[in-house]
């Protein structure tokens, strides 16, 4: 139904964004899906009360250290993680019957018939193979192996689990080796984090990269783009010959973020304000905050971001931890405190204010590294 609303529905030169769950990296989870599955068929009540007494039964399989389990001890620590799931989030992920994951190359087959061709991932790092995995393996590949070859070789390599694709309705294209520059022209680029923090070299996990022979080039764009983004041409002109590649590298190696020419003025957002309320009521672990100086957006915990709103709109600590807490508790947002042996209990009021209070100075101090990102992006 979905291959057949693209291919009826996407116009000439289209784009849709196709996301799933992926084969190798599900591989170990399918019994646990069809586990649960079966009880809940037999459950009473509705699908949340039918995911409680399926993910109930697989927990006791887990605990009880049955055959699969046992074998599988990858699949009892993804179990784990669940437990800190929404229920909801667990009968969407494991109940439905539409949620097989999938191999790249059926996906890729079933949109080949419709018209479409394979554009890439919407996730730069996985279009670049020379930085998400190690030349040994990567050597195992043939240089003239196919797209479909390649996507399936590194999801092996990867183990992927969740796979977001682009595809186009159009013939494919044969991509150029190298990105010319003038196809960034019309792009802007903004640091990702303050300088400091942008590690060089990362030899660790899926994503590694070395930059530390270009380090002074990258420390030159850093200085460029610490007054605000700039585009492909100006970055050119700091830095001189091979900016096409060295913007690629950034953008992979989470240095860089592409963001929107046309920017807001620096400052607090009501969009912001609306986003904070909506995260502290639906009770979100991460909520967007609107970066109008870099045309892009950044994350925070919602009990931050509503910090960073009092030092955006207050002048004074004392009345800036007041609002703090008056938004808090008027949401019913938990905010618990941890000892040091791990005990979780909920925060006093005169904690939040404490908390809030620590917050608001560190963000108003300019030298302090919170506050000087949020001032980068216009947040503040």
């Amino acid at each position: 139904e979905i291959v057949e609303f693209l291919r009826t529905r996407l116009k000439p030169g289209g784009l849709a964004m196709v996301s799933y769950n992926a084969m190798p990296g599900w591989a170990h989870l399918q019994p646990l899906r069809r586990m649960m599955r079966a009880h809940a068929e037999s459950a009473r009540g509705d699908s949340l009360d039918k995911a409680r007494a399926a993910f109930g039964y697989v927990r006791a399989l887990a605990k009880a250290r049955s055959g699969y389990f046992a074998t599988l001890p990858a699949a009892a620590a993804h179990l784990e993680s669940m437990a800190q799931k929404d229920i909801r989030y667990v009968a969407h992920e494991y109940l439905t019957p539409h949620g097989d994951p999938f191999y790249f190359a059926q996906v890729e087959e079933a949109m080949r018939a419709a018209g479409l061709a394979f554009a890439g991932s919407m996730d730069a790092t996985d279009n670049y193979a020379e930085l998400m995995m190690p030349a040994a393996l990567r050597a195992l590949m043939p240089a003239d192996a196919s797209r479909a070859a390649l996507e399936t070789h590194r999801d092996f390599v990867l183990n992927t689990t969740f796979r977001r694709d682009l595809y186009a309705a159009q013939p494919a294209a044969a991509q150029p080796v190298d990105l010319a520059l003038e196809r960034l022209e019309g792009i802007e680029f903004c640091l990702a984090d303050l300088p400091e923090r942008l590690p060089m070299k990362v030899a660790a996990g899926p994503l590694q990269f070395d930059l530390s022979g270009q380090a002074g080039t990258v420390r030159t764009v850093h200085a460029l783009l610490g007054s605000g983004p700039a585009g492909a041409s100006a970055i050119t002109g700091a830095v001189g010959g091979g900016a096409a590649f060295l913007i690629q590298q950034l953008v992979v190696s989470g240095h860089l973020s592409p963001c929107a020419a046309v920017r807001a003025a620096a400052g607090w957002l009501p969009l912001n304000t609306a986003l904070v309320d909506a995260a502290l009521r639906d009770r979100q672990q991460r909520v967007p905050l609107a970066a109008p100086a870099a045309g892009t957006a950044t994350y925070s915990e919602p009990v931050n971001a509503a910090a960073i709103e009092a030092a955006a709109s207050c002048d004074d600590e004392g009345v800036a931890a007041a609002a703090v807490l008056a938004r808090l508790r008027r949401h019913d947002h938990p905010v618990n405190r941890h000892d040091a042996g791990g005990a979780v209990r909920p925060a006093s009021d005169d904690e939040v204010r404490t908390y809030a209070a620590a917050a608001w100075r560190s963000l108003r101090d300019p030298r302090s590294p919170d506050g000087r990102l949020m001032r980068l992006l216009g947040v503040l």
